[in-house]
């Protein structure tokens, strides 16, 4: 009788071990995905803030060659004048400035995109120390 109760035990320690491995298995594919999901979420992220600076990039130049063809213009125009018009300095003020405060919003957003980066590495190196205690 001592015997069965023995191997009753041994084989529920058996389970019960097998269990733990499914589990630790499971705990190990569902943090890969996660990990997967997360690169791919920063990739995207990526890609779509490079997309958006070559749009505003394109567009600043635009912007400036338009300029540039207008001042030209003015200045055809209004050879008697003495530069360019009180209006046209307040104006071109006005754009660089607001061209500075695109220019940090820009840099305050990819910082802070920076800011929320995982470092893989260091994961992959917490997740093998902790699977090594185990």
């Amino acid at each position: 009788m001592d015997s069965f109760h023995q191997f009753k035990k041994q084989a529920k320690e058996k389970l019960d071990r097998q269990r733990a491995l499914i589990e630790q298995q499971e705990m190990r594919r569902h943090q890969k995905e996660q990990a997967e999901k997360e690169r791919m979420r920063l990739e995207n992220e990526r890609r779509r803030e490079r997309e958006e600076e070559e749009a505003l990039e394109k567009a600043r130049k635009a912007v400036q060659e338009q300029q540039q063809l207008t001042r030209q213009d003015d200045m055809k125009t209004l050879p008697t004048e003495g530069g360019t018009s009180p209006g046209q300095q307040v104006q071109d003020k006005a754009a660089g400035e607001r061209e500075r405060q695109r220019l940090r919003e820009q840099e305050r957003r990819r910082r802070e995109a920076m800011a929320s980066q995982i470092d893989m590495n260091m994961q992959s190196d917490l997740m093998a120390a902790f699977e090594e205690s185990l």
